[in-house]
């Protein structure tokens, strides 16, 4: 009768769950230049070619974020989530890279605005 190693089953599920316990948080990990943020929104403001938020909170300069309208399924969702932030006065997440500068091409200054990644309405 066939028996199995007890100690090779072991090892092999240590290392199974090694693995495991590795790979899961590297996973979950954000890129390295991306910021998350809590907005306490004082406006929403909504024009042909982006709509932003202003917060009263100022993130090294960023007060305003924004999303371009070019994906307008995209931008009503963020609008949603925005807005509701606002009329309630709660808080609203938000992810972004400091570092991009591609707002400019939507009326988001650099100097105070930055596009947003994505947003949600925490808890």
């Amino acid at each position: 009768m066939y028996q199995k190693n007890p100690v090779k089953k072991l090892i092999s599920s240590t290392l199974t769950f090694l693995g495991c316990s590795i790979a899961i948080p590297t996973f979950f990990t954000a890129p390295a230049n991306a910021n998350y943020v809590l907005c306490t929104p004082t406006n929403v403001g909504v024009f042909p070619e982006r709509i932003h938020i202003r917060c009263t909170q100022n993130f090294g300069g960023v007060i305003y974020f924004a999303v371009s309208t070019s994906n307008a399924n995209f931008a009503n969702r963020v609008l949603d989530i925005w807005k509701t932030g606002l009329t309630t006065g709660r808080q609203v997440g938000i992810d972004y890279n400091p570092s991009d500068l591609t707002g400019s091409s939507v009326g988001c200054l650099n100097q105070d605005c930055r596009i947003i990644r994505y947003t949600l309405l925490p808890r």
